[in-house]
């Protein structure tokens, strides 16, 4: 896969498509950039950057369609300026882009779009603050089956889960990066296809994994009523 590939799709046009609609006088100019199926973030910080909230929550309204910042201010009930501030952080660690603009008499509207379709992170990098996130996460998890009247040692039970996700995390990551090697020949592939491809193939490293087997083993004997 070339990250760096821009396709123009124009004749005539080396650098820009252009369309221009008379009757509403609003003129199109797109660069369309071959969106990602697949993109492993590796950076702690740039996974810190999107758990942030109102970010988490622009990057999942991109996924289905690009989207103005106006659009998003009215949709998140924010600020123009405060979508803006945001959008610009996503813009700096890759992970949106501007995809088309359009001319609208003198004022010109930037549509953003994501990188790629789908984002892996791994919370298991050796950052303090994310484990601290991830193993915050899982405590949920267990107020759900106290609720639903299991009963465990809380520390015993956090401390399987929270290594089983690690090994999920690790595994995950190492096969969301063959997919990026090998996205060139998965093109006539869904992306849904392709993250359930990745969710069986992790499972299956998890499988021939001891370590892993004895966890769930575990997890099995103390989940029981």
């Amino acid at each position: 896969m070339n990250h760096g590939l821009y396709i123009y799709k124009a004749t005539g046009e080396s650098k820009r498509v252009i369309c221009h609609n008379v009757k509403r006088s609003i003129r199109t100019f797109k660069l369309v950039r071959a969106m990602a199926k697949v993109k492993v973030i590796t950076d702690p910080e740039v996974i810190k950057l999107m758990l942030e909230d109102t970010r988490r929550k622009i990057l999942s309204l991109l996924r289905n369609r690009e989207m103005t910042i106006s659009q998003l201010s009215e949709i998140l009930g924010k600020t123009p300026q405060t979508i803006y501030h945001h959008i610009e952080k996503l813009k700096e660690a890759g992970l949106v882009e501007v995809k088309r603009t359009e001319m609208k008499g003198n004022l010109v509207e930037k549509y953003y779009g994501r990188t790629a379709d789908a984002f892996y992170i791994n919370l298991y990098l050796g950052d303090e603050e994310l484990r601290y996130f991830a193993r915050s996460r899982l405590k949920t998890k267990l107020e759900i089956f106290h609720a639903l009247g299991y009963e465990f040692d809380d520390e015993e039970l956090l401390n399987i889960m929270d290594e089983l996700l690690k090994k999920e995390h690790e595994y995950k990551t190492e096969i969301s990066k063959e997919i990026e090697e090998h996205e060139d020949d998965l093109k006539e592939f869904s992306n849904e296809d392709i993250i359930h491809a990745i969710e069986w193939l992790a499972m299956a490293r998890m499988g021939r994994d001891d370590e892993v087997m004895k966890l769930l083993k575990r997890l099995g004997e103390i989940l029981k009523k």
